[in-house]
């Protein structure tokens, strides 16, 4: 996460961005929260209600870890290539291997 460049939050990567065939059908629909998570950054909306919880070896400090992930999101979500339906799925299936969000209604 910390290797993304200053041009790629600019300007956008596609580095770690899973393949469509690899990205696992639940986060090709808004009915994941990895899902709603990642199509609120891509759109600017309304982010799911929650608590977030990181994995132990990225939990030090949350604070920069979630600055960090938000980060990350961002340059896969602004790159011009692939589709957006594609990099909503792709990044929300990366936030799943990130976190663990737990929704509250």
């Amino acid at each position: 996460m910390e290797s993304i460049s200053e041009l790629e939050v600019v300007f956008g990567t596609t580095r770690f961005l899973p393949a469509a065939e690899e990205v696992p059908s639940a986060f090709h629909s808004r009915g994941s929260v990895y899902s709603r998570l990642a199509e609120a950054l891509f759109y600017g909306g309304e982010l799911p209600k929650g608590e977030v919880l990181f994995r132990k070896d990225l939990a030090e400090d949350s604070l920069k870890t979630g600055a960090l992930v938000v980060r990350f999101a961002t340059a896969h979500l602004r790159s011009f290539e692939p589709k957006h339906e594609h990099k909503i799925a792709g990044v929300a299936y990366l936030l799943s291997q990130l976190c663990e969000i737990r929704e509250s209604i």
